[in-house]
């Protein structure tokens, strides 16, 4: 099993005392020529694509921009599956007690929450465009 993220900002964190027996590759979301070049290297075929600290701090970079490249290089390289983890905050808030769903209004009142709406239809465009309906399984 492999990770790509940022390298970890504290010491310890979370991955070194998980003691995992992964391999982890530093590299930026945004980069595709690396995630290009790791994406033929290990092969992967399931991507799962995580909520991280710094797409509050940078979300149009983060979640739109980086978001839109892990979809690509996940084409490039014929992922079979990918999980995008999204966030309540891409749904307009509507102070509900229950979870939204994915056919509740999309909206957003700062730039993070607007930005997580904007990889969910990056999601949901890429769904539509590049990987085949037929064998894909949909969980709501």
């Amino acid at each position: 099993m492999q990770r790509y993220s940022l390298e970890a900002p504290t010491t310890p964190n979370h991955i070194s005392l998980l003691d995992l027996d992964i391999t982890s590759i530093i590299g930026d979301i945004r980069d595709l020529e690396k995630l290009n070049k790791t994406f033929e290297e290990y092969k992967p075929d399931i991507v799962f694509q995580p909520l991280v600290r710094l797409s509050y701090e940078n979300p149009i970079e983060t979640n739109v921009i980086g978001t839109l490249k892990v979809f690509e290089a996940c084409r490039q390289n014929n992922v079979k599956a990918i999980v995008n983890i999204t966030s309540d905050k891409a749904y307009e808030n509507k102070e509900w007690i229950w979870g939204y769903r994915e056919n509740d209004p999309m909206g957003g009142y700062d730039p993070y929450s607007s930005s997580k709406g904007c990889a969910d239809l990056l999601a949901n465009s890429y769904r539509n465009s590049y990987f085949n309906k037929k064998k894909l399984i949909i969980l709501y």
